[in-house]
């Protein structure tokens, strides 16, 4: 999938028939963990619902044009076990949205480095740098944590 395509709702539903399919091959019924990072971190979150996605986890997702604010509230309202991560950005900034969003996330706060207990939960990692590198910063900074699988492989 292009990123641009992780905005489209009809092409992350695609995409996730796809996927379902595929793991239906191998497992049966799958369990399935979603992570995304920007773009990818709004298609997690609008895949969210789905009866074989048993957590998420989220990188500086992305608004992909929804309001921060309204979003965050849909976000927030979603059953299934999510950690989202994010970073600051100024208000003059092409990321402003991104961390408004997140920040509004109505979850646990909780630090980086451990596994929290909490099924639903959000963290911010302080960055430092161009926004642009912020950004990246944020994925790189939770790819490389052991605490996020550990978290995860609660769910199976």
């Amino acid at each position: 999938m292009l990123r641009a395509d992780m905005s489209n709702p009809q092409r992350i539903d695609e995409m996730w028939n796809r996927a379902r399919e595929i793991a239906r091959a191998i497992v049966g019924e799958p369990r399935i963990a979603i992570t995304g990072f920007s773009m990818g971190g709004f298609a997690a979150f609008r895949l969210a619902g789905q009866p074989e996605v048993r957590a998420i986890v989220t990188m500086d997702a992305a608004t992909a044009g929804q309001p921060p604010k309204a979003l965050a509230a849909t976000v927030s309202g979603l059953p299934t076990p999510l950690w989202a991560f994010f970073t600051e950005y100024g208000p003059n900034s092409g990321f402003h949205n991104i961390g408004t969003m997140n920040a509004a996330i109505a979850v646990a706060d909780v630090p980086f480095g451990a596994v929290p207990q909490q099924d639903r939960c959000k963290t911010m990692i302080a960055t430092q740098g161009a926004d642009d590198r912020k950004h990246v910063r944020v994925c790189n900074d939770v790819c490389r944590s052991e605490a996020v699988y550990r978290w995860l492989l609660r769910y199976f």
